[in-house]
């Protein structure tokens, strides 16, 4: 018996170490951006944090995914599902957009529009004046400006995409810096995308209005103290 529980205790610790722990929150940024090609510098400018506590984190992606560089952590968090790092077709596309917005950057998003391009935010327009149904170029240009005037993008991590056709569903974490307080706000969504002759037709982003209204209130709030994920 005690053979038995030997064997059953180093199959348990066998287990558990083909199957790490998941990533926390920062941690995932973290190696979104490594995916990205980005140096821990770059990254401390994006996040906000110190190139030191870049460093810490990846630390402990290497550790929880059992490997010593960027690339292979990449790879294992990508074969995990943990992270996407697709560099074809649609999902390339939208990857781009979104790590646009987040450098600030809004040239390669604008590639993808047209005059015949709708943009649709389905959030409730008393708690977010950026919301609603454009239309065209600079009227959707204008409309990402308003967010980023009240709002520093911080990540967009998606975690599930579909694709059908000349459709894309994607779900993802977003998170975000209200300007005017310094609170950070985090929104899972789901964003619809649909495009025609490589260009964006049509996008939609849903939300749930309950958490976003919470997260507004939160906002208007003066800031308190420091993320623990920083």
């Amino acid at each position: 018996m005690k053979n038995d529980g030997t064997k059953a205790k180093k199959k348990g610790k066998e287990k558990s170490e083909h199957f790490p722990k998941l990533l926390t929150r920062r941690e995932t940024e973290i190696v979104h951006w490594c995916a990205a090609g980005k140096s821990n510098a770059e990254q401390a400018i994006i996040l906000d944090i110190s190139p030191h506590t870049v460093n810490f984190h990846l630390k402990n992606i290497y550790q929880k995914l059992d490997v010593q560089t960027r690339a292979a952590a990449v790879n294992v968090a990508t074969s995990m599902g943990l992270i996407f790092n697709d560099q074809s077709g649609k999902k390339k596309i939208v990857q781009d957009v979104y790590k646009s917005f987040v450098v600030g950057d809004l040239t390669p998003f604008r590639k993808f529009l047209d005059e015949k391009t709708e943009w649709i935010s389905t959030a409730p327009q008393d708690l977010f004046p950026h919301a609603g149904r454009y239309k065209g170029i600079e009227s959707i240009l204008t409309q990402i400006e308003t967010v980023s005037s009240l709002y520093l993008t911080r990540s967009f991590l998606p975690r599930v995409f579909v694709e059908e056709a000349e459709q894309l569903a994607v779900y993802l974490d977003v998170s975000l810096l209200h300007r005017e307080s310094g609170n950070e706000m985090f929104f899972d969504v789901a964003h619809f995308w649909t495009f025609r002759s490589g260009k964006i037709a049509r996008y939609v982003e849903i939300f749930n209005s309950a958490i976003a209204q919470n997260q507004q209130d939160r906002s208007a709030l003066p800031k308190t103290g420091s993320s623990s994920e920083s």
